[in-house]
């Protein structure tokens, strides 16, 4: 970190810039609208297992794309969820 900018600015881009905080970020809104994660328990997340461990691994995925994409727009994201003939 540069600690002659500001700290938080720094911060929030490394973190977004990790592509779990995406998968992560989209299950657990999935899980608030649905009563049940992609991975379930949300907070359980092995990355090594991913494939199998998600119900849908492609949603996931292409959830978090769109996600990341649009600049991590959570106003977007719960659109996408709550207009889907899922929810």
């Amino acid at each position: 970190p540069d600690l002659s900018r500001p700290l938080r600015p720094q911060y929030a881009r490394m973190l977004t810039a990790h592509p779990q905080f995406a998968r992560a970020t989209v299950n657990r809104f999935w899980a608030e609208f649905m009563g049940t994660g992609i991975v379930d328990p949300v907070h359980d997340f092995d990355l090594d297992r991913l494939s199998t461990q998600a119900s849908h691994p492609e949603l996931l995925e292409a959830l978090a794309d769109d996600f990341r994409k649009n600049g991590h727009d959570l106003r977007r994201l719960m659109r996408l969820i709550t207009q889907s003939s899922a929810y």
